[in-house]
């Protein structure tokens, strides 16, 4: 198996957050993991920050289910490139 270079392990960390990598992706990462302190920070920093922004807009946006004017505010403050169809 191939031995990821710490671009390509931390492009997989990025690509893996949803935790859908390729087996064998997953495996050449987690052997570099081992051995890399300093991408086994980042990964531990990024999962830091998603716990944090989750935590946030827990805390930031209501429970309730938002309603059409509110939806259409938080849209158009959204530039229209960046927007999923």
């Amino acid at each position: 198996m191939k031995r990821l270079t710490h671009e390509e392990a931390l492009n997989a960390i990025d690509a893996g957050r949803d935790g859908t990598l390729e087996p064998e992706l997953q495996q050449a990462l987690d052997e570099h993991l081992a051995d890399c302190q300093a991408c086994r920070t980042y990964q531990a920093e990024f999962v830091a920050l998603e716990n944090h922004l989750a935590k946030s807009l827990q805390e930031r946006w209501p429970a309730e289910q938002a309603g059409e004017p509110q939806i259409a505010s938080v849209l158009e403050n959204i530039p229209s490139h960046t927007r999923q169809k």
